[in-house]
């Protein structure tokens, strides 16, 4: 006959009753030899003389025992309260040596805790601070153009990168190279109002263009002012040769008066 077995009493009354799956052993009649391990409700033979039926087995297998909760011991609640309160600090900084609790259980007034703290038994653990370092990293990284991408964008292009804010920044860059070209003797007063009025015009969209666009200028004056040397000098040469030519074509001009007159006076002589 099957008998009913409470599922929740424990097994600790019968040494011969063993939980464990791999304990079980098949057991075979002494005639017959066939296995008892069959349908339900047929009986198998366990270590001894027990005998319980197949499916008082598998709730026995089945079932796992309670675990209770281990309790007890000190738990330091009050010393740490005191240790806190002693080095004025919190108690998650307060660190106990491991090898002295049971000294570090009886102090339960002030006075012992500072003994303790005075001896090194009790330490105020340091702050502990977080690291820049994965910040760091995680900044260069997104200075490269990482982590920057389409997922990781909020706010509308104009709201990132305000188009008045590029406009300034701008200004304040191209104002600030001509007003240094401009101190030191690159391009003079006339060349820096002329490009000043360009920036304002938006002329040049970014500071390269305006180094382009003053080495331009700056070549072409100096272009213009070779020619003009040029026309200076050609212009002074043709002045010394009329110049030349004049005083040759008067020299000519007297030989030949200087000629009439002495044929003249030969005539008057004769």
């Amino acid at each position: 006959m099957e008998r009913d077995i409470d599922t929740d009493r424990t097994f600790d009354r019968d040494p011969n009753l063993n939980l464990d799956r791999k304990e079980i052993k098949h057991s075979t009649t002494s005639g017959e030899g066939s296995n008892f391990l069959g349908t339900s409700g047929e009986d198998i033979e366990l270590k001894g003389d027990i005998v319980v039926t197949l499916s008082e087995v598998e709730i026995l297998i089945n079932i796992q025992p309670k675990r209770t909760k281990m309790t007890g011991g000190p738990t330091f609640r009050l010393q740490k309260r005191l240790a806190a309160d002693v080095m004025d600090c919190g108690k998650g900084r307060v660190w106990f040596d491991p090898a002295e609790l049971s000294e570090i259980a009886q102090a339960s007034s002030r006075n012992s805790i500072r003994k303790l703290v005075k001896s090194g038994i009790i330490i105020r653990k340091p702050i502990t601070s977080r690291s820049r370092y994965n910040w760091r990293v995680r900044r260069e990284a997104k200075q490269k153009g990482r982590h920057m991408g389409i997922g990781k964008r909020f706010g509308t292009m104009n709201a990132r990168n305000p188009v008045r804010l590029q406009w300034l920044n701008r200004m304040r860059v191209e104002r600030k190279l001509l007003k240094k070209y401009r101190d030191n003797g690159k391009i003079d007063k006339s060349l820096y109002r002329e490009l000043y009025l360009k920036v304002k015009g938006n002329v040049f969209k970014s500071k390269r263009q305006l180094m382009e666009h003053v080495f331009k200028a700056k070549a072409e004056l100096i272009r213009e002012q070779r020619i003009q040397e040029q026309l200076k000098i050609k212009k002074e040469k043709q002045e010394k040769i009329r110049v030349k030519r004049a005083e040759k074509s008067e020299s000519k001009k007297k030989k030949v008066i200087d000629q009439a007159e002495k044929a003249a006076q030969q005539q008057k002589k004769e």
